[in-house]
């Protein structure tokens, strides 16, 4: 699996705060892609938010150490759910 660094817990607190600048309501499903490089890409929300919000907001995040596979490194899918 994908590493950010910092860990998890370094991960939700950034997007917390991040998030947490925009003033959202309700909850926020994200969809994204760690690719072999550790860049976040194809992120896709589903919420009255808009798609281009959450998007900048995760590229905006540091780069990932990426998941490996054989030694290789792959793309690996997540998929979050963030309520406030």
């Amino acid at each position: 699996l994908p590493s950010y660094p910092g860990g998890l817990y370094a991960f939700a607190k950034e997007i917390k705060e991040k998030i947490r600048q925009k003033k959202p309501t309700g909850v926020i499903n994200v969809d994204f892609t760690v690719d072999k490089n550790g860049k976040t890409e194809s992120v896709l929300g589903s919420s009255y938010w808009s798609g281009y919000d959450i998007e900048m907001i995760w590229r905006s995040l540091e780069k990932w150490t990426p998941g490996k596979q054989r030694g290789k490194p792959v793309p690996v899918n997540y998929s979050i759910t963030i309520s406030n």
